[in-house]
Formats: C-alpha cells, sequence, structure tokens
C-alpha cells in the first residue's frame, strides 16, 4: 500500500521555441508555467504526512530559477550561438535544456522533485507523476511507471512473496485505482500463514522453491532488485538526491549551470539534507 499527497508549485513565465515546428510555435513564445507533483510513500512521517509541504520551499526556489523569466533552448536549436550571445550582452536569462515544451519541462520536474524529496526524507518519499499546464487548456504529464509496480520489503530477511496466496483479483482492482499495492495485503486467508519468513535455518519453504524456479531469481537476487525499486532503502553511505546530472558541468549546456542547484555543495543553503 502507499500514500499520496499533491503539491502545485507555479514555474514562473519562461520563454522558449519549438525549433523543428512548422507551424508558429518555431517562434520565441511564452507562458506562465505551473506545476502539480504527487508524492508518494510507504510509510508516514511522525506527523502522520507524506511530505511536509513547508519544506518543500527549496524544491520551488530550484524549479523557478530554470523557469522564471529565462529562457529555455532545446540544446540542438540551430540558432543556439545566437541565444548564447544574447546571454552574454545581458539580453536573455539562458537555459539550455535536452527538450523544450511541457512534455520535456513535466519530466524536467519530476527529476528535480524526486531527487529533492527522496534526499529531504532519506528515501522514504518518492515522486508518482508530474504534470504541468502552460495555460488552463494545455497541460502534459510524467508518469514514473515502476513506482506503480514496487513492492514494500519490511525487511530484508521477508522472504519473497507466495504468488499463489495472492487473490490477485483483489490486487488488480487496487493497482486499477492508482494505488500502490503490496501483494502481501491481498494474501487469502488460509493454512500455511507461516511461510511468511524464512525457514529458521535460512532455507527456503519447499511452498516457495516453485517461485524462485519460475522467476529464475535467487533469494540474494530477489533483495537486490528490491533494494533498486523507487522509495526502496538504499545504502547511506551513497550519494542521494540533490543533483541531477553532471556535477562537474557549468557550461551553458548544462541546464543547471548558475543555479544553487548546479553547484550541489554540501553549504548550498537550498539542498536539502542528505542521509
Amino acid at each position: 500500500m502507499s500514500f499520496n499527497s499533491t503539491k502545485i508549485i507555479e514555474l514562473g513565465s519562461c520563454a522558449f521555441r519549438q525549433p523543428r515546428a512548422k507551424s508558429h510555435c518555431r517562434f520565441l513564445h511564452g507562458y506562465r508555467l505551473q506545476s502539480k507533483i504527487w508524492f508518494g510513500a510507504s510509510e508516514l512521517d511522525n506527523n502522520n504526512w507524506v511530505v511536509d509541504f513547508g519544506s518543500l520551499k527549496g524544491l520551488k526556489e530550484k524549479l523557478q530559477k530554470q523557469f522564471d523569466h529565462t529562457t529555455c533552448i532545446d540544446k540542438d536549436d540551430p540558432h543556439l550561438e545566437k541565444f548564447k550571445v544574447l546571454d552574454g550582452l545581458g539580453v536573455i536569462d539562458l537555459r539550455v535544456m535536452p527538450g523544450v515544451g511541457i512534455e520535456k519541462t513535466a519530466e524536467f520536474v519530476f527529476d528535480v522533485a524526486d531527487s529533492f524529496i527522496k534526499a529531504a526524507t532519506k528515501d522514504r518519499c518518492w515522486v508518482e507523476k508530474v504534470e504541468v499546464w502552460e495555460h488552463e487548456k494545455n497541460s502534459a504529464t510524467y508518469t514514473n511507471r515502476e513506482v506503480h509496480k514496487t513492492v514494500n520489503v519490511k525487511s530484508l530477511t521477508e522472504k519473497p512473496i507466495d504468488p499463489s496466496r495472492v487473490d490477485w483479483d483483489k490486487f488488480r482492482d487496487a493497482e486499477n485505482c492508482g494505488t500502490q499495492p503490496n501483494p502481501r495485503d491481498f494474501y487469502k486467508e488460509e493454512e500455511g500463514a507461516e511461510l511468511d519468513n524464512y525457514d529458521s535455518d535460512g532455507t527456503i519453504p519447499e511452498a516457495l522453491k516453485d517461485f524462485h524456479e519460475k522467476q529464475k531469481m535467487t533469494p540474494s537476487e530477489y533483495e537486490s532488485q528490491q533494494q533498486q525499486l523507487p522509495g526502496a532503502k538504499r545504502d547511506k553511505n551513497a550519494v542521494i538526491g540533490a543533483r541531477v546530472g553532471n556535477v562537474k558541468s557549468q557550461g551553458l549546456g548544462d541546464p543547471f549551470a548558475g543555479t544553487s542547484w548546479g553547484s550541489d555543495k554540501p553549504s548550498d543553503p537550498i539542498a536539502p539534507p542528505r542521509g
């Protein structure tokens, strides 16, 4: 199971163009962009919140430094060098991106927000979906489909799910409602509940051996896979969140160049605390 909460964050007024468009979209134009972010968590915090909305001011500032009163240009725009000249003259505040438009903007916001919230909550939370509006009639979304396949593993000693014990009809009904169900929550009431834990000697119960053979996965491989799923606990010594892209890149080709997001230093007042 999972909990969800949402937050609307204004991105600011941004100018961009679609260099390959045949319509008037090839001309430089602007919109007042707004985003809606869906946060997910398997466990609530001490306040019974998915996310402390008051802690998202740093995220808002990062996003607005990218889009508010800036000119976002596609890295493959044939006139990119001219835009760089205008940036050097102080005529525009240039941001070079892998792609422009609300679809790519939604993907960009997703990456930034997901990294931010994972770092701020020590991987307790993640982002499930982002929607960006260019105005009240047009919007686009970006969704991490893998989130909906996540299984919450309470501990690394918990044995793999026994598919024969799951009521898959009820599970799929819950999944179709947009939730992130845990198959364990749909176990049928039957004998054999003791199979919820590995045998005392660490071996796999006979009832689960067929499952492992079908999955072609050992218990350690299964656990390793689970640790890579969104929201899973990670090695606390590993570098987490707080930055997307090449940290050392500060040129105009880096969409984070010139922002505190681009610095990615422990002293960065906007970056969330590391886990």
